[in-house]
């Protein structure tokens, strides 16, 4: 088994959380948490370095974070900041997904998946995307949550529409 040594050289990711992969070019994305440097850290497909951005400016704590193939983009989550946070791969931040007025809410998401829909009337190319939460610390009150993403063609905004 390969170890990424994300505290070595540039990186310094002494708080890792969260990983992704874009299935098209290999690149590993790690979410460093406000213990670390509160940063995403990207490795390419061999495990070297390759750059990282900070998020601290817009959230405390990222604990998860996934690839979205269809936007090319990175979304975030965080705990206590009540959505989701996308950025491009350089970093740059586009816009914060509220999850205000869904129910239930989640309230500590943990892990982030796309995938086909659970519907089985659903057209191939719709898609959700899949959370974990886990709710309050130490309870047994957590949740996986399907969340149908409106749109699956590529480059457009994605958009929260239900939570089942």
């Amino acid at each position: 088994m390969a170890e990424i040594d994300s505290t070595a050289g540039p990186a310094n990711a002494n708080d890792p959380e969260g990983i992704s992969s874009n299935p098209f070019n290999g690149d590993i994305y790690i979410t460093d948490g406000k213990d670390g440097a509160q940063q995403v850290v990207i490795f390419d497909k061999d495990l070297n370095y390759k750059s990282s951005f900070s998020y601290g400016d817009r959230m405390d704590d990222a604990e998860a974070i996934v690839y979205d193939p269809v936007s090319g983009n990175l979304l975030l989550s965080s705990f206590g900041d009540g959505g989701l946070f996308e950025y491009t791969l350089g970093g740059t931040f586009i816009k914060k997904l509220s999850f205000d007025g869904l129910s239930p809410d989640p309230i500590d998401l943990q892990g982030l998946s796309f995938g086909p829909t659970s519907n089985p009337n659903d057209a191939p190319s719709n898609r959700a995307l899949y959370i974990s939460d886990l709710g309050e610390d130490n309870h047994p009150d957590g949740g996986v949550y399907e969340v149908l993403v409106a749109s699956s063609v590529p480059h457009t905004d994605p958009t929260i529409s239900k939570v089942s």
